[in-house]
C-alpha cells in the first residue's frame, strides 16, 4: 500500500493502514480501509502546509474583532471630550486653573470721551450741547485672581479676589493722556438734578454754594485728571460734609469704575456639579448685590414686579466672562456679571462665526430690550419709583454710583428714543461699531472674542433752580464710552483650542472609521480564510471518503486470467466480465477488500464478492 501511494507523492497520517498483496497484474488485493473513516487518510504535507494557514486566519479574525471592540468603544466613550474636559477642569494645578487664575490673554479698554466743542454759546442758549468724541485712549488691562480657596469636596466652591490693573497703551491710543478736553462738572450737574424735588430753598442754598465755591458748569481738564481724579471744590466739600455718602473728595472715571470691583467672589469649581462650572454663587459673601431689591415685601399686585427686581439683583449663576459652560446651544442664554455694570445681563445667540481659518464659535450679543424700560427689571423699578422711568435704551445705574444720576446706555445712544438723539449734536449711532457681543467656542466654552461697549451718561432732571446747572434742564449728556475687549488669544491658547475642538475630533473620527473598517475587513479576511480551507478540506476528504454513489466498480481477481467487473450506476448493480485482466479506469485514491453491496435502501447488503476476490474502487 505505502509502495502504491507512494507512486503519487501520498503519505497517510493518522490509522495505520494494514499491508497488502498484489496480484500478478500488480494490482493491489488486500488494503482494507473501514468505510467512513477517510479523514484519517489526509496527506500529511497538506496538513503542515494547512496548519499555519489556520493559526494565521485565527489571529487574523481576533485582532479585526479587537480593532472593531476598540473603534466602538471610542464612539461611545468619546476620549476626546473627555481630554477636553479633563484639561478645563477647575483644578488646582490644571491648565484651566492657571488660565482662570491670570488669563494670558490681552485685554484693553477703550476709552472715548465726548468733548463739549461749544460750551460757551451751549450756556447763552443759543446752541444745542454739541460733542465731538475723541478717543480712543487705549488701557491694557491685567486680571489675576488671588488668594484661591477652594471648599470642602461637598461645598463645590472656589472663592478669589480679582485685582484688576490697566497699563496705558500710548501705541495704540489715538491723542495723549495730557489733551485738554473740556466737560460738564458732573458733580455740579448731578447735585443740582438730585435736588429737583428739593424746595426751593433748599435748591437757593445749593445754588449759593456752588457760586461761593466757584464752580464751574464746565471744565477744562486732561484726559489723564478726567480718567484719574481731579480736584473740584463743591466735591471736596460734599466729602467734607457728607462723608458715608461721598468717600472720595476727588473724581476721575475710570478711577471710580475700578473701585467698583468686588473684594471677593465665590463660584462653583464644577467639582460636584459639572453643570455648574465657572458660575457664580456669591459677589462680596452674598448671592445678591443689594442694589435692586427692594427694601419691603410686595403688595399682592406687585409680586411679579418683585421678583423681577430680584432676579436683577441676583448674581447666582452668572459667569464672570473668563470661561463660559462647555457644549453651548444655540438656544442658550447667558447671563454676564461684571461690577462695572452692577447688574447682571443676559447675552443671546446671534449667529455662527469662525475664528482664524477654521475655529467655529457662536456669536451672544444682549438680549434687543435689555436696556428698555419696558423689559420686567427695568419696569420693576421704574414702577416704584417714577424717577426711575427712563427712554428706551437707558438703565438707571444710580444705586452704584453713590446716587448719582448716572444711566447706561449702548454707544452714541444706539438703539435708544430718537428724541435722545434730537437734544444733543454729535451722536452717530453705527450698528457695527456700537454693539456688544462675545464670540465663544460652544465645544470648549472659552470666548475668542470679545467686546463690551457701554455708554456712561448723566441724566439731568429740573435744574431751572439752580443757576449754573439751569441750561442742563432735563437733557441726558453722554459722558465717556468704553469698549472692554478681547480681539484674539495668544497664538498657544488658540493652537490648543483648536486642537481641542477641531484635531482632535476629526483625529478620532478617523481612528474609529479606519479600525473599524480595517478590523471589519481583517474578520471578512478571516472567514474567507476560513471558507476557503473548509472547502478545501471538504474536496480532499471526498477525495479520500468512499461515496455512497459509485461512478463506476471494478472487480479483480488475481488467480486467473478472467476478470469479473461491475458497472455502477448510483447504488444499481450489473455484472459482467472483462479479459486482459485491465481495469477500466485508473485508480486514484487507495484500495479497499471489504466493500459490502448496498441494497435499493441504501441499508448493508452481503458480500459482493468472495474472499479470494478483490474488489477495487474507484472513485471520481
Amino acid at each position: 500500500m505505502r509502495t502504491f501511494l507512494g507512486r503519487f507523492g501520498v503519505r497517510c497520517v493518522g490509522r495505520r493502514v494494514p499491508e497488502t498483496s498484489t496480484g500478478e497484474d500488480g494490482l493491489a488485493t488486500g488494503a482494507v480501509t473501514p468505510k467512513g473513516s477517510g479523514a484519517d487518510l489526509i496527506p500529511k504535507d497538506q496538513v503542515e502546509e494547512k496548519s499555519p494557514t489556520v493559526r494565521g486566519s485565527v489571529l487574523l479574525g481576533v485582532v479585526g474583532i479587537v480593532l472593531t471592540a476598540i473603534a466602538s468603544l471610542f464612539s461611545v466613550v468619546d476620549p476626546s471630550n473627555l481630554i477636553m474636559k479633563h484639561t478645563l477642569s477647575l483644578k488646582e494645578g490644571s491648565y484651566a486653573f492657571g488660565l482662570w487664575r491670570k488669563p494670558p490673554v490681552a485685554i484693553y479698554l477703550r476709552v472715548y470721551v465726548f468733548n463739549v466743542s461749544n460750551s460757551e454759546a451751549f450756556l447763552r442758549g443759543e446752541e444745542r450741547l454739541r460733542l465731538e468724541e475723541v478717543g480712543p485712549y487705549v488701557y491694557r488691562e491685567e486680571l489675576e485672581n488671588v488668594n484661591p480657596d477652594f471648599g470642602s469636596t461637598s461645598d463645590d466652591s472656589l472663592t478669589f479676589e480679582p485685582r484688576r490693573t490697566v497699563h496705558w497703551e500710548p501705541e495704540l491710543s489715538r491723542g495723549s493722556l495730557q489733551d485738554k478736553i473740556v466737560v460738564p462738572n458732573i458733580p455740579l450737574v448731578a447735585l443740582a438734578s438730585l435736588a429737583h424735588k428739593s424746595s426751593r430753598w433748599t435748591n437757593l442754598a445749593l445754588s449759593t454754594l456752588i457760586n461761593y465755591l466757584e464752580s464751574q458748569p464746565f471744565l477744562n481738564l486732561t484726559v489723564e485728571e478726567y480718567f484719574w481724579g481731579h480736584e473740584e471744590p463743591l466735591l471736596s466739600f460734599a466729602s467734607t460734609v457728607l462723608p458715608t455718602w461721598i468717600t472720595f473728595s476727588s473724581l476721575g472715571l475710570l478711577d471710580r469704575l475700578y473701585a467698583m470691583d468686588s473684594h471677593n467672589i465665590t463660584i462653583n469649581d464644577g467639582s460636584v456639579h459639572p453643570d455648574n462650572r465657572y458660575k457664580i454663587k456669591k459677589v462680596n459673601g452674598a448671592g445678591n448685590l443689594g442694589k435692586w431689591a427692594w427694601a419691603n415685601d410686595p403688595k399682592p399686585d406687585e409680586v411679579e414686579l418683585y421678583e423681577a427686581c430680584k432676579t436683577r439683583d441676583s448674581v447666582v449663576g452668572t459667569y464672570d466672562g473668563i470661561l463660559y459652560p462647555q457644549n453651548l446651544g444655540r438656544d442658550s442664554l447667558i447671563s454676564v456679571y461684571r461690577d462695572a455694570f452692577c447688574r447682571p445681563m443676559v447675552l443671546e445667540y446671534l449667529k455662527d462665526v469662525t475664528i482664524g481659518r477654521d475655529l467655529p464659535a457662536l456669536r451672544f450679543q444682549p438680549l434687543p430690550g435689555f436696556l428698555n424700560s419696558s423689559h420686567p427689571e427695568n419696569s420693576c423699578l421704574c414702577k416704584k419709583d417714577k424717577d426711575k422711568c427712563l427712554p428706551d435704551g437707558l438703565s438707571d445705574m444710580s444705586p452704584c454710583y453713590f446716587g448719582i444720576p448716572i444711566a447706561v446706555s449702548f454707544p452714541h445712544m444706539y438703539r435708544t428714543h430718537p428724541k435722545l438723539r434730537e437734544d444733543i449734536l454729535g451722536m452717530f449711532p453705527d450698528k457695527e461699531k456700537h454693539t456688544s457681543y462675545v464670540d465663544i467656542q460652544p465645544i470648549a466654552g472659552i470666548p475668542l472674542q470679545t467686546h463690551s461697549r457701554i455708554q456712561l451718561n448723566l441724566i439731568v432732571r429740573d435744574t431751572s433752580r439752580v443757576q449754573k446747572a439751569a441750561p442742563f434742564k432735563n437733557l441726558v449728556i453722554p459722558i465717556i464710552w468704553t469698549d472692554l475687549g478681547v480681539d484674539e488669544l495668544p497664538p498657544s491658547l488658540l493652537s490648543l483650542v483648536h486642537l481641542l475642538v477641531v484635531v482632535a475630533p476629526i483625529l478620532q473620527q478617523v481612528a474609529i472609521y479606519g479600525l473599524s473598517s480595517i478590523g471589519t475587513v481583517m474578520m471578512i479576511a478571516s472567514f474567507y480564510v476560513h471558507f476557503c480551507l473548509w472547502l478545501k478540506e471538504r474536496s480532499q476528504v471526498d477525495a479520500h471518503h468512499p461515496s455512497t454513489k459509485w461512478t463506476q466498480m471494478v472487480s479483480v481477481a488475481s488467480c486467473g486470467t478472467l476478470s469479473k467487473y461491475i458497472p455502477v450506476e448510483g447504488i444499481h448493480f450489473t455484472a459482467g466480465t472483462l479479459k486482459n485482466n485491465k481495469l477500466q479506469e485508473k485508480i486514484e485514491s487507495y484500495i479497499s477488500d471489504d466493500y459490502s453491496r448496498l441494497s435499493d435502501d441504501n441499508t448493508p447488503g452481503p458480500p459482493l464478492l468472495t474472499e479470494t476476490e478483490c474488489l477495487a474502487k474507484v472513485v471520481v
